[in-house]
């Protein structure tokens, strides 16, 4: 009899209701029962204890329902062609789980129910469901939670928990299902024998994405899979995370593959245990691009056992179920973007879109990643995964097509526990900036990174700022720089301690480089401890190295005044009035809009620097040797040289910006020659400009002098004029034949070669370098380097370089032939009601772009204007403010630059 009871119990479970429609109200006092031959809805709080489900039509749980069994077997069946639609939401989610002492606390460990089982052939979908609870440890033992026989059912961000089967703790799955589970937790399900959270049988091929498996387990000491076990299956398993799944088996304590080869899991992680893979008749390779603690498999990462290990995952608290990975994580941006024969899911479990790279694990570690597009901060669509910089973790890369540089920029604040990272060559711009985090401006070979700030606030944060400085070929190469704010000196002492040194000009008495001084005092001079603010040093490295201020509180964010000093007595000398600043902005200056305390001819308005490759570089008025421009780099130290006591120069704040130096500005077409002195291993430029304004004698408006150095033995070529030596040397185009001295300083005998490397807009005059030992003379037009050889020393009266003046010519043309007005002729400049009116006229100013700049007769610029567009008869107005008296106004247009002196009142 009891056999027979038995019987009849296991067929009501395992057999559609014969009475073909579900009865009761699904109150506690009157549970659902039965099988619906059709559709049937249920919402609100419900209840069933015995079978229910459909053999046709839909069973639909409305959003927010929870369906709770009072029957200890009781499942819920979906036969036939019916099906089951769960559509919760992220607000209203589904719960499925049991009651069965009846005192209103579901879910406890007591309360068990059944399982659903579906058979049917048609489509299922569950969206935020929680099933709980399931049993099917009597009556089939397939499926805790869930059973999926056939038909296709889909599972998405949903959680399973709780449940229990001899195989298949969470699901089970069989051949002739469809099935497909995304953005789901399975947490604390327990088979008896195979597959903690899933069972896949021979033959079923579901695909599993973005899913989190903890605490899953596998009881029988022979049987494995804590987490999945699966037999003769080809699964895809995707972006998921597993952790702490575990079985007393010997291996396959998470996963456990059985003849399935055909399986694909891809960025996903296995941690948490020991011996986490069981593999018999499959192959590693079915995992690629996974992270497993204790497997060294191909294209995988091996991971620690400890979570905050270099090569741990390094989740933000695993003790606390939290998977989220931190920024350190060797899984953040280390996956796949894609694989042949998967799709690579697009958001994470939580719904997260990808940032950067995918992510290993079902977590996407979620920070504001700048790609551009825009020049603007809090446009969404400039961030990956629209997530503009809030409570996040900032990182501005390399590379980017644009960047946040729009003027004035965000006023930000980064929070404590947070970071914001420019890599080498990004730029961003800010009004102001508050720092409770760690901020990384970081520099390598590629170039240095750019941050420009109306404001810094950082007492609560740190900032790193790196310098990247390479050495020389024989070790030693010495660079000016400076520093970003006052810090000691064992920012640098600590790794090169003997080659640092700041330039004093007060020391000098018979020599220029008597300004030199040592950090430790070498030689008899004097020592210092401190790298100052907008002071500029001489490093020397033996070897490439990146330099770090590091942990900064303070940051230079103006320039502003600067006073020279002057130690000569009397007129201007050559060895007085040189000063070694440093441009301790974050971001580069623009030379151009530097403004002087005095006349150029106290104050001269050349800079000077030392290149990343070594050479002595200048520049002055928009012609730089060696790469300098009017760009200055952040944290470049850089010479000035006054004439006078009393000078000064002003850094306003609208000369800092972001750039790219070095870089040289040719397209203006200054007329010029540029020679480039070479040898086996260094080079050296010099310039001779043609300035309608300028003299034979030094114009510090016009002209640099060449750099001097501490260092000997260094490649060196610069004209000279009246006991002048130049690297930058402006004079008018000659009228008549004339002959400009070249020297050379020569390290040691070898071959070099003179390149003209740069000649332009000298309006047919020949130049012509003259090699007075050998007698020939080469035409720098038409032959662009030539070859010698010297001895060590300072070579001079050797070279010259001659300027043959274009022969002028008569030519008689018909009215017909003449040709239109030259442009040098069609330009008016003068002033009118207070403003300076430029009035360009003819066809050949249509189109053309130019820049304007405006002196008063001091030299400062008042206006600078660049980019402008002349076109004939539209007459251009500047207002140049509170200035007045004798102004000059210089157009650079096309291949024309033209000066033009006016008089405006005050």
């Amino acid at each position: 009899m009891k056999r027979t009871l038995l019987l009849l119990t296991v067929l009501l479970l395992i057999v559609p209701d014969l009475m073909g429609q579900i009865l009761g109200t699904g109150t506690a006092a009157d549970p659902y029962r039965g099988i619906n031959a059709g559709d049937f809805v249920i919402s609100g709080t419900k209840y069933f204890n015995n079978n229910i489900g459909v053999s046709s039509g839909t069973l639909t749980l409305m959003p927010g329902t929870r369906l709770i069994s009072r029957g200890r077997y009781a499942c819920i069946l979906i036969s036939g062609t019916g099906q089951l639609n769960a559509p919760g939401t992220e607000t209203r989610h589904i719960l499925i789980t049991a009651d069965i002492d009846a005192d209103n606390i579901v879910g406890e460990s007591t309360d068990l129910w059944g399982n659903i089982l579906i058979t049917s052939t048609g489509t299922s979908n569950l969206d935020y469901c929680t099933i709980e609870n399931g049993n099917r440890t009597r009556f089939q033992f397939l499926g805790g939670a869930l059973k999926v026989s056939s038909g296709t059912v889909t599972i998405n961000n949903s959680i399973i928990r709780n449940s229990i089967a001899k195989m298949g703790g969470g699901i089970y799955v069989e051949a002739g299902a469809s099935l497909t589970v995304s953005s789901t937790q399975f947490i604390n399900n327990r088979a008896t024998d195979h597959g903690g959270a899933i069972f896949m049988a021979a033959g079923s091929a579901p695909v599993v994405s973005s899913c989190l498996f903890r605490n899953n387990s596998s009881v029988s000491t022979l049987l494995r899979g804590g987490a999945i076990a699966m037999l003769s299956a080809s699964p895809v398993i995707v972006n998921s995370t597993f952790a702490y799944n575990d079985s007393p088996a010997a291996d396959g304590k998470a996963i456990y593959l059985e003849n399935s080869p055909a399986s694909i899991i891809v960025n996903t992680v296995i941690w948490g245990g020991s011996s986490l893979i069981g593999l018999n008749g499959t192959p590693s390779s079915v995992f690629d691009f996974c992270a497993i603690e204790g497997e060294s498999f191909t294209g995988c990462l091996n991971l620690n056992s400890s979570n905050t290990a270099a090569d741990g995952p390094n989740f933000t608290d695993p003790a606390g179920d939290d998977f989220r990975l931190t920024y350190v994580s060797p899984l953040r941006d280390s996956g796949a973007d894609s694989y042949p024969g998967i799709t690579i899911p697009p958001f994470d479990l939580i719904g997260s879109g990808r940032v950067g790279v995918t992510d290993r694990g079902a977590y996407e570690m979620i920070y504001s990643l700048w790609h551009g597009g825009t020049d603007q901060w809090s446009a969404a669509g400039n961030w990956d995964a629209g997530f503009v910089p809030a409570n996040t973790i900032v990182i501005i890369p390399s590379g980017a097509p644009t960047y946040p540089t729009a003027a004035p920029g965000p006023a930000f604040t980064l929070n404590t526990g947070l970071f914001m990272i420019l890599h080498p060559g990004a730029q961003a711009t800010f009004t102001s900036l508050t720092n409770n985090g760690t901020i990384d401006l970081r520099s390598d070979a590629t170039g240095i990174s750019s941050l420009l700030t109306g404001s810094y606030s950082g007492a609560a944060g740190n900032i790193n700022v790196d310098l990247y400085l390479t050495s020389g070929p024989t070790g030693e190469w010495w660079h000016y720089i400076a520093s970003p704010a006052t810090v000691s000196k064992t920012v640098f002492t600590n790794i090169e301690p003997d080659l640092l040194a700041r330039y004093d000009e007060t020391k000098v008495l018979t020599d220029v480089v008597d300004g030199w001084q040592y950090h430790d005092g070498y030689g008899g001079t004097t020592s210092f401890n401190d790298l100052t603010a907008k002071e500029g040093y001489d490093v020397s490295v033996a070897s490439d190295v990146t330099m770090t201020f590091s942990n900064l509180k303070s940051l230079t964010t103006s320039m502003g005044r600067i006073d020279l000093p002057f130690s000569g007595s009397g007129g201007d000398t050559t060895i007085y009035g040189y000063s070694l600043l440093g441009n301790s902005l974050t971001c580069g200056i623009n030379w151009d809009l530097v403004t002087y305390s005095h006349d150029h001819e106290l104050l001269r308005h050349a800079y000077y620097i030392r290149t990343n490759s070594g050479e002595e570089a200048s520049y002055v008025d928009g012609v730089g040797t060696n790469g300098a421009t009017a760009h200055i780099a952040p944290l470049q130290g850089f010479f000035v040289r006054t004439r006078a006591t009393d000078t000064y120069i002003t850094i306003p704040d609208n000369a800092r910006e972001h750039n790219a130096a070095p870089r040289f500005k040719s397209a203006e077409q200054i007329p010029l020659v540029r020679l480039t002195l070479y040898s086996a291993t260094a080079k050296d430029e010099m310039v001779v400009r043609f300035e309608p304004e300028a003299t034979y004698d030094f114009d510090g408006l016009f002209d640099a002098g060449k750099p001097f150095s501490h260092l000997t033995g260094q490649l060196k070529i610069y004209s000279v004029l009246r006991g002048e030596n130049y690297s930058i040397n402006a004079i008018p185009l000659p009228s008549k034949n004339s002959a400009i001295p070249i020297t050379l300083e020569i390290p040691e005998a070898g071959t070099y070669r003179i390149t003209r490397s740069q000649l332009q807009a000298t309006g047919g005059s020949r130049i012509i370098l003259n090699d007075k030992l050998t007698g020939r003379k080469t035409d720098l037009e038409t032959t662009a380097e030539y070859p010698f050889s010297a001895t060590p020393g300072t070579i001079a009266g050797r070279f010259t370089l001659n300027i043959i003046p274009a022969e002028k010519k008569t030519v008689a043309v018909t009215e017909e032939e003449k040709p239109e007005q030259a442009i040098e002729n069609s330009l008016e400049i003068y002033s009118a009601s207070g403003k300076v009116c430029i009035l360009p006229q003819g066809s050949d100013w249509d189109g053309i772009t130019g820049k304007v700049r405006i002196f008063d007769i001091t030299g400062r610029m008042i206006i600078a204007s660049n980019d402008e567009r002349f076109n004939s008869g539209e007459l251009m107005e500047y207002y140049p403010g509170d200035a007045g008296g004798l102004l000059i106004v210089e157009v650079t247009a096309g291949t024309g630059r033209y000066l033009q002196k006016v008089m405006l009142a005050k």
